[in-house]
């Protein structure tokens, strides 16, 4: 996993993960992978507070896999009974076509403390 974030954190993409940062947080992982145990695509759950769950280091190597993705982490969420939601992108069109239209969310203002880099940055919520 750590090979695929890498070249995606140094463009600012995603956020930079070593791999004992990945084994510390393993449980917050969602992994899939081929039967030959290629990756297909992963991303990590992270707890903003109590009602809000970030989708956070989204990756698919398939088109059309994110909706898997974003299947997983609303069952999660759902299973956790957490009403909001959250995801960050460098990309408008990734919030646009892809969590917008997926979430039936929308581009909006950064949480109230949230202390990440935001210049540059879309956040995407929904319920």
């Amino acid at each position: 996993m750590v090979d695929r974030i890498e070249p995606l954190a140094k463009e600012g993409i995603l956020l930079p993960k070593t791999v004992d940062e990945i084994f510390e947080s393993f449980e917050n992982w969602r992994i899939f992978t081929t039967p030959e145990g290629d990756i297909k695509g992963f991303f990590e759950i992270r707890e903003f507070d109590e009602n809000t769950l970030e989708m956070g280091a989204v990756y698919s190597t398939q088109k059309g896999f994110g909706r898997r993705l974003i299947q997983t982490f609303e069952g999660e969420r759902k299973r956790r009974n957490v009403l909001n939601a959250f995801a960050v992108t460098k990309s408008k069109s990734v919030a646009q076509k892809f969590f917008v239209s997926n979430t039936g969310g929308c581009i909006s203002e950064f949480f109230e403390g949230f202390d990440r880099e935001k210049t540059g940055r879309y956040c995407i919520r929904w319920e």
